[in-house]
C-alpha cells in the first residue's frame, strides 16, 4: 500500500519536473480535494440567500484577480487598468447576450476575446513602458473606457445598465444565487487551472524572469516586448 507522502524538512528535489508539480506532497492533495468538496457540497448548503449572493460577487472577483496576478504578480508589471477591461468583458457578454441573442455558454468566451482585443489597443503601443511610465499609461486606459462605458449611451445604456435576460446553460435554466455559484466557482477552478499551467510554462519563466530582472532576461534572449 503506497505510503502518504509528506513534506520532508528542506528541499530535495533532484529534477526540474519537480519543479513544476502542482502539489508536492500527497498532504497537499488531500486538503485541496477536502476544500473543493467543502466549497461545493457544505458552503451552499449552510450559507443564506445573502451570504450566498456575497460569496458569488467573490467568486467574481478571484477570476479577475487571476489574471492580475499573473500581470503584477509573476511578471511585476504595475497595471491600474485591470478594473476597466473587467468592466469591457461584462458588457461584451451582456450586449452579446441581449442585442445578437448569443447564448451564454459562448457569450462568455467570446467577451474574453473582445476584451483581449480592447486590452491589445493599450497594450501594444504600451509594451515598451515600464515602471511608473506604465502605470501612468494603464491608468489612462482605465479612465478612458470607464469614461465610454458611461457615456456611449447607445451601446452600453450609460448608467441605467443592461437588463439582461433569463440565463441558461444548454438547456438548464440560471435561476437564484445557487445556480450562479455552481457556474461561478466552476469557471473559478477552470481559469486557476489555465493560470498554474501557464506559469508552469516557458512563458511563465519568461515572465518570472522579467520580473526578477528585466535586462538579464533580454540578455537571456527572452523577448521583452
Amino acid at each position: 500500500m503506497r505510503k502518504m507522502q509528506l513534506r520532508p524538512c528542506g528541499n530535495f528535489r533532484v529534477g526540474y519536473g519537480q519543479e513544476l508539480t502542482v502539489f508536492s506532497t500527497d498532504f497537499g492533495r488531500l486538503w485541496a480535494g477536502i476544500g473543493l468538496f467543502l466549497l461545493f457540497a457544505a458552503l451552499p448548503l449552510v450559507s443564506s440567500p445573502y451570504l450566498l449572493y456575497v460569496i458569488n460577487m467573490i467568486g467574481i472577483a478571484a477570476i479577475a484577480t487571476i489574471g492580475l496576478n499573473i500581470l503584477i504578480g509573476f511578471t511585476g508589471q504595475i497595471s491600474l487598468g485591470h478594473g476597466a477591461f473587467f468592466g469591457v468583458g461584462a458588457y461584451a457578454a451582456a450586449i452579446l447576450a441581449t442585442r445578437l441573442h448569443v447564448p451564454l455558454i459562448l457569450a462568455l468566451p467570446a467577451a474574453g476575446l473582445v476584451t483581449a482585443l480592447i486590452g491589445m489597443i493599450f497594450g501594444v503601443p504600451s509594451g515598451r513602458l515600464k515602471g511608473l511610465y506604465l502605470t501612468i499609461a494603464t491608468l489612462a486606459g482605465q479612465i478612458i473606457i470607464e469614461y465610454l462605458l458611461v457615456h456611449w449611451e447607445s451601446l452600453t445604456q450609460g448608467t441605467m445598465g443592461i437588463t439582461l435576460p433569463a440565463a441558461s446553460i444548454l438547456g438548464f435554466s440560471l435561476e437564484g444565487d445557487l445556480s450562479y455559484f455552481y457556474l461561478i466557482f466552476f469557471s473559478l477552478l477552470g481559469m486557476l487551472w489555465v493560470a498554474i499551467n501557464i506559469m508552469r510554462t516557458r512563458f511563465g519563466r519568461a515572465f518570472i524572469a522579467i520580473r526578477d530582472n528585466d535586462r538579464a532576461a533580454e540578455g537571456m534572449g527572452i523577448p521583452i516586448f
